[in-house]
Order: structure tokens, then C-alpha cells, then sequence
């Protein structure tokens, strides 16, 4: 097996989503692994590594375990858990990242796991354990509603964008719906916090896509200045060059020429 080849054409030029499915499958047989291990060295209990990583909302452990603000969405409840969630970011999240760019698929991500986290802290201090039981936070679901949250907001056409991925057939807008409130319902109703957490990540994804949206409009008034310089660069480096930004304001200027003519 050539690692070098794997490694170029599924990291190295690979897209972000396809490095988290990656970065999520390592850290969950990692996990397994180094657990299983512990637990034939040291057989009276069972090791679970995972709630190392996992969020709780007490302040005792927020202090103690800072990186889980970010490290709980590595952990996954079962394999069950996992796979929904992979098939999520396979699924959902090509599209997301095509329309609004790696760096701010990136930051909308990371963004949402960290709000998601923050939500479900505040929430649980403001209400307490009496209706927000101090349950372990795992999974990248919060992740993944921020990232769709940021690119509907963006442009809500995208939801007739998505086609299955192996049969090529498109998917009604509707069904996309139903799907993203099942994600957010996805925790149960004794999770009062992960549906905290879902919040957190759909509120940080809402604010990304209003961010990227304004960005277009302030780049959209000054295309007529800047398309020189557009063209010039696709002729330097090629339209692979453009950021996706640069590519939207492009295509719609040139449609605009084409409905005047």
C-alpha cells in the first residue's frame, strides 16, 4: 500500500471535509484502542478514555478539562453515534463547503463546537441540575448544524443543491428540512443539554452566514471596479485561484451580461 499516495490524495489535497471524516474515524478507533488496552492492563473496571475528552457543565471540570470544549466531539456515545454522525458530514457537508469556502467552513466548525459547549455550560448554570442533568457531551452533531446553518443563511437555494452521492438524484428541499430538525432533536428528551448544545451550534452557524453574507454584499458593490483585476488574475493563476467569493461575484456578473444581451 502506497501511505505517501493515500496521504496526498486524501489529506494533502483532500477537502476539509474529507480530513475531519478522517480526523473523527483516527480519534474514535484511537480511543477504542487505547481503552480496550487499559482495560486488559487494569481488568476490575472498564476504561473509558473518551470522558477525558467529553464536556461537562460543571465549573469543577470545565477548569480542570478546558481542551473538552473542543476535544467532546472526537468521543461518540457508540458506533451507532459515530456512523450517523460521519454519514452526516459525508452527506451534508461537501455542498456547505463548496459554497462558502474552506476557511469559513473551518471557523463556522470549530465555532459551532465550541458554542455548542458554551451553551450547554451556561444553561446548565442558569438553570441548574434540577432540569439539566450534568450528562457527558459528545459527538460533532453541533458542529455539523452550525456548518449547514452558516451556508442556508448564506443562500437558501442551496438546499436544492444536494444530490444523493452515489446515485446522483437530487434531494427535495422538504426532506432536507425533516432531516436537519431530526439532527437537533437527535439528543432525546431527557438531554435537555444536548439539545443546548444543538442550539449553540445552529445560533454560531446563523451568525457565520450573516458575517459571510454581509462580506458578499460589500464585495458585490465594488464588482464593477474590481472585475479587472478578477480577470487578470484568472488569466495569471487560473480560476482555480479565485476564492468563493470571488468565483460567486463572477458568475453573477457574468449571468447579469447574459440577461441584458
Amino acid at each position: 500500500m502506497n501511505w505517501h499516495k493515500l496521504y496526498k490524495d486524501y489529506w494533502q489535497e483532500g477537502t476539509w471535509t474529507l480530513r475531519l471524516i478522517i480526523l473523527h474515524t483516527l480519534g474514535y478507533l484511537l480511543l477504542g484502542l487505547l481503552s480496550w488496552c487499559c482495560t486488559l492492563i487494569a481488568p476490575l473496571r472498564w476504561w473509558d478514555l473518551g470522558r477525558y475528552l467529553s464536556f461537562y457543565p460543571e465549573w469543577s471540570k470545565v477548569l480542570t478539562q478546558p481542551w473538552s470544549l473542543v476535544t467532546y466531539a472526537l468521543p461518540h456515545f457508540n458506533f451507532l453515534h459515530f456512523l450517523s454522525n460521519m454519514c452526516l458530514v459525508y452527506t451534508l457537508l461537501p455542498t456547505m463547503e463548496g459554497l462558502i469556502g474552506s476557511r469559513h467552513f473551518l471557523w463556522a466548525y470549530l465555532g459551532g463546537i465550541v458554542a455548542g459547549a458554551l451553551v450547554y455550560l451556561l444553561g446548565y448554570q442558569l438553570l441548574g441540575a434540577e432540569l439539566i442533568l450534568p450528562l457527558s457531551l459528545q459527538g460533532a452533531s453541533a458542529a455539523i448544524l452550525s456548518v449547514c446553518a452558516a451556508g442556508i443563511t448564506v443562500d437558501r437555494k442551496i438546499l436544492s443543491m444536494f444530490t444523493l452521492r452515489f446515485s446522483g438524484r437530487s434531494i427535495p428541499p422538504i426532506a432536507l428540512w425533516i432531516l436537519l430538525f431530526f439532527i437537533f432533536l437527535s439528543a432525546g428528551r431527557s438531554n435537555l443539554g444536548g439539545h443546548l448544545a444543538h442550539l449553540g451550534g445552529l445560533l454560531f452557524g446563523v451568525g457565520c452566514g450573516l458575517y459571510y453574507r454581509h462580506r458578499l454584499r460589500s464585495l458585490r458593490s465594488t464588482t464593477n471596479t474590481d472585475l479587472e483585476s478578477l480577470l487578470e488574475k484568472i488569466r495569471h493563476s487560473g480560476i482555480h485561484s479565485l476564492s468563493p467569493i470571488e468565483r460567486r461575484l463572477l458568475m453573477e456578473h457574468s449571468s447579469s451580461t447574459e440577461d441584458k444581451n
